[in-house]
């Protein structure tokens, strides 16, 4: 896998399969300007972690949704929603999945 970083500490946020101007667009939208939009533009990232999926011409390349804690530079949580469900990356599932590891 190659090198990927983010310069924040305790940073949480969506990632999309979108370029940074849609990213920005959708925040501005959802009046989220605290959260961190996270754009994976050529799909690097969500293809790198083994979670793209083509959805043809509905979307063509995707990324599945997933929650993911990261501590340290090391993935310690990955949790990928099943197709069609919003169980595991809803807000109270990824608070509980950083309580059961001791994250701040």
């Amino acid at each position: 896998m190659g090198q990927f970083y983010i310069a924040a500490d305790n940073c949480s946020g969506p990632v999309s399969v979108n370029d940074a101007f849609v990213m920005e667009a959708w925040g501005l939208a959802q009046n989220a300007e605290t959260i961190t939009m996270l754009a994976d533009g050529g799909a690097a990232l969500t293809e790198a972690l083994g979670l793209s999926m083509d959805n043809g011409n509905f979307g063509g390349l995707r990324s599945q949704h997933y929650a993911m804690l990261i501590e340290d530079g090391v993935v310690t949580a990955l949790q990928v929603e099943q197709p069609k469900q919003f169980e595991v990356t809803r807000r109270r599932a990824c608070w509980r999945c950083c309580k059961e590891t001791g994250a701040p």
